[in-house]
């Protein structure tokens, strides 16, 4: 099916902890095929003339500094190979994250029924804090601090997300709403890198470990609710949101895709964040509030996302494909 170069598109709250907290089996990662690159038309911007005179959008830069470089022209077919890669590298990842949970389960039991203890000191100096039950619990809130805010280690795929460098040129060169946040920086210093994404998602990150394991209102956490079990499903949830969070950077950051970015953070990102929100609220009301602010700044992602796709388009108006395309 060809396409053209411009595509338009886009019970009971009551439920038992039992069914909530289910334990997850069979999480299994599946191989994946290496996708092909293709040459792809990239946005460039409109006129300055023509976009200066339109509300609430900033004049673009230049013709030609926007994006990729295109080679050659032709027409451009739906490419459905690209579902099937990135399906794979999400479940892939799920399933190297939930063996991760595993090995720490056996570790967090085995140091909370005292079969593994921290060694002495100096042959005769105890350490408290490394034994027994806060030990267990230090293992899990570690590893969800890290994991919160560095998933894309358990990625296949390049997720690597911008540093403050390339942030900083891409608000330059690529039009951006004017609602955009505004970028936070400190004047004094001699990059002046926009801080305001970072501070953001690093925000973020924490809350979401403080949901998954900390002690909040008097003790409560989603891997307590679930009797202490790794292999729970709000927490595979979690594992899943953060692994499609990873797919959708590669495909908006590494490949710099702004049209199969659009879908891809509305269903992917912002679909499984409400998900889990929901899924935390269900095993402890707590945890979902906790978590809730993730969706509010995911909504607003997902719009930023749709402008900065709706605002780049090449010289003659036409924007990248939302769905995934190959050269015919």
């Amino acid at each position: 099916m060809l396409l053209s170069r411009q595509v338009i598109g886009s019970s009971s709250v009551g439920s038992s902890r039992t069914l909530v907290c289910g334990r997850v089996h069979g999480t299994v990662g599946a191989a994946i095929p290496r996708g092909s690159t293709h040459a792809r038309a990239h946005a460039t911007s409109r006129s300055v003339a023509v976009k200066a005179t339109e509300p609430g959008r900033r004049a673009p830069p230049p013709m030609g500094t926007v994006g990729r470089k295109v080679e050659g022209s032709g027409a451009l077919e739906f490419d459905p190979a690209q579902y099937v890669f990135y399906g794979g590298a999400i479940a892939l990842q799920v399933g190297i994250m939930t063996a991760t949970l595993w090995v720490l389960q056996q570790l967090s039991d085995a140091l909370a029924s005292g079969t593994l203890s921290a060694p002495d000191l100096a042959g005769s100096l105890s350490v408290p804090f490394l034994e027994g039950d806060d030990a267990a619990k230090g293992v899990v809130v570690l590893y969800w601090l890290v994991v919160s805010i560095k998933s894309r280690v358990f990625s296949p795929l390049d997720a690597t997300r911008p540093n403050l460098k390339d942030e900083k040129n891409a608000q330059n060169e690529t039009p951006r709403p004017d609602w955009m946040p505004p970028p936070i920086t400190f004047p004094r210093a001699s990059l002046h890198p926009p801080l305001t994404f970072p501070i953001v998602w690093t925000s973020i990150g924490l809350l979401r470990a403080a949901a998954s394991v900390m002690v909040v209102h008097g003790g409560g956490t989603v891997w307590e609710a679930c009797g202490r079990d790794l292999i729970s499903t709000p927490l595979i949830i979690m594992c899943l949101h953060l692994a499609i969070g990873d797919a959708w950077n590669n495909v908006n950051v590494t490949r710099q895709e702004l049209g199969m970015a659009v879908p891809g953070v509305f269903l992917g990102c912002l679909g499984s964040g409400i998900f889990v929100t929901a899924a935390y609220y269900l095993a402890d009301p707590a945890a979902g509030q906790l978590l809730s602010p993730s969706v509010i700044w995911l909504t607003v992602a997902s719009a930023l996302v749709y402008s900065i796709w709706d605002l780049n388009t090449d010289a003659d108006g036409n924007r990248m494909a939302v769905l995934p395309t190959k050269k015919a």
